[in-house]
């Protein structure tokens, strides 16, 4: 099922047709520990990657930037991957780092956000936890 898109807008958040792919390949529970692990990890390395631009240590933050292009990706989150791409480049090439980290931030929560609300649209009684941003 595909999230509805406001005209005009920003392209969605997440690839549900990724995520689609996923559920196909995969046991729901698999599906569900696979974002589960995603959505920890990905907060992880966010926090890691505002600590490293708080510490202007660059080659730090190109690293967090790389993990999140790849992790991103592997969940549909493919706007997410730009923009962590875009801050390795920037990382190594200068730019507006600061920026970039906000925005990485704010695409991240809103990321999550939209995998949270699949993965509750597919569990029509589960009660496992989905982690809280």
């Amino acid at each position: 099922e595909e999230a509805p898109s406001a005209p005009d807008s920003a392209p969605a958040p997440v690839d549900f047709k990724k995520l689609e792919l996923l559920d196909e390949a995969l046991s729901p529970g698999q599906v569900d520990d696979f974002l589960s692990l995603y959505l920890r990890e990905i907060e992880r390395h966010l926090e890691r990657a505002r600590e490293a631009h708080q510490r202007e240590d660059l080659p730090a933050l190109a690293r967090e930037a790389h993990v999140i292009i790849g992790i991103s990706g592997n969940v549909g989150a493919a706007r997410l991957s730009a923009l962590a791409s875009a801050l390795q480049a920037a990382c190594r090439n200068g730019g507006a780092i600061g920026s970039l980290v906000q925005e990485l931030g704010t695409l991240c929560d809103e990321s999550n956000a939209a995998l949270r609300l699949w993965l509750e649209g597919r569990r029509p009684t589960s009660t496992a936890a989905v982690p809280a941003a």
